[in-house]
C-alpha cells in the first residue's frame, strides 16, 4: 500500500490562493489542473524553488520518463497565476512525496524465440530498503540480481560452478539469457551504479583465458495509463556482445519490458 502526503499552503504575499487538483501522482511525475484564473496570462511552475515551465494551459505534468521526478523524495511546487509583467493574481504552494516501484513485475515472451524454452515469462520483484532498491529474479526462489552483491565485494572473483547464494543467483540467472554453448569459470562484479532510480551493474566473466564484460541496466518507466514498468538489458564486450539472449518481442529493440502485476 502506497502512502501519500499532500500539504497545500498559500502564501500570505500573493492576493488569492490557487486551488489546485491533484490528477494522479506516480514515482517520477506528479499531474496537476486548476480552475482558470480570469485575467491570468500564464502560470508559473517552480520545482523547489527553481523555474519549471511556464504555462498559458490550466494543467500540466511535473516530471516524465525522460525527464523524471525521482522516487520516495519529497519536493514542494509552486504555481502562480500571473499577467504579463509578472504581476502576481494568485499562488498556492504544493508540497508531496512520490511513491516508489515496488512491486511484482512480469515479462511474457510473445514469439517462439525463447532461447530453447530458457526465456518464456520472466518475474522480479522491486523492493525498497534502507533507501535503496533491491531486484530480485522469482526463479525456484527469490534470487537478488541487483545489487547481487554488498559494495566492498566488488571486485571479488567468484566461482561460476559453487553453493553459495550468490553463485546459484548468478549461475540461475546467467543460464536462462546464456545462448553459447561456454560454461563461465569465473566472475566478478566490477561496478554497481544508481543514476536516481536507473540501475546498473557490470561484471566481468571468464571462460578460459577469455574475458567478457556485460553491463545490465534497469530502468523505471509509467505507461500513459500509468502503469508502472521495469525494463532491462544486457549489453556486452567480446564474447558477450553476441552470446547473450535480448527480448524478441516485437518493437522492444531488445529490451524486456516488463510491467507491475496488480494485487
Amino acid at each position: 500500500m502506497i502512502l501519500l502526503f499532500v500539504l497545500m499552503v498559500t502564501s500570505l504575499l500573493f492576493a488569492s490562493p490557487l486551488p489546485v487538483v491533484v490528477q494522479a501522482i506516480y514515482p517520477n511525475q506528479i499531474r496537476l489542473k486548476w480552475a482558470p484564473v480570469p485575467s491570468a496570462d500564464y502560470y508559473d511552475v517552480y520545482l523547489d524553488g527553481k523555474p519549471w515551465q511556464r504555462t498559458e494551459g490550466s494543467e500540466i505534468q511535473v516530471g516524465s520518463n525522460e525527464n523524471p521526478l525521482l522516487s520516495h523524495h519529497r519536493y514542494i511546487l509552486i504555481i502562480a497565476a500571473r499577467q504579463k509583467g509578472n504581476i502576481e493574481l494568485a499562488s498556492t504552494a504544493l508540497g508531496f512525496l512520490t511513491p516508489g516501484w515496488e512491486g511484482h513485475y512480469r515479462w511474457k515472451n510473445q514469439t517462439t524465440e525463447n532461447n530453447d524454452g530458457k526465456c518464456l515469462q520472466l518475474d522480479f520483484l522491486v523492493s525498497w530498503k534502507d533507501g535503496s532498491y533491491t531486484i530480485h529474479g522469482l526463479y525456484d526462489k527469490p534470487r537478488l540480481l541487483y545489487p547481487m552483491i554488498e559494495r566492498e565485494q566488488i571486485g571479488m572473483q567468484f566461482l561460476y560452478e559453487g553453493e553459495s547464494e550468490v553463485q546459484v543467483a548468478y549461475r540461475t540467472n546467467a543460464e536462462i539469457f546464456n545462448t553459447t554453448g561456454f560454461t563461465p569459470k569465473t566472475w566478478k562484479v566490477k561496478e554497481i551504479l544508481e543514476e536516481g532510480d536507473t540501475l546498473k551493474i557490470k561484471v566481468e566473466t571468464k571462460v578460459g583465458p577469455v574475458s567478457a564484460t556485460t553491463t545490465t541496466t534497469y530502468l523505471f518507466r509509467m505507461t500513459d495509463e500509468g502503469v508502472k514498468q521495469l525494463w532491462f538489458e544486457t549489453k556486452g564486450s567480446g564474447l558477450a556482445s553476441w552470446g547473450m539472449f535480448s527480448s524478441p518481442n516485437p518493437g522492444d529493440d531488445g529490451v524486456f519490458k516488463s510491467a507491475v502485476i496488480e494485487k
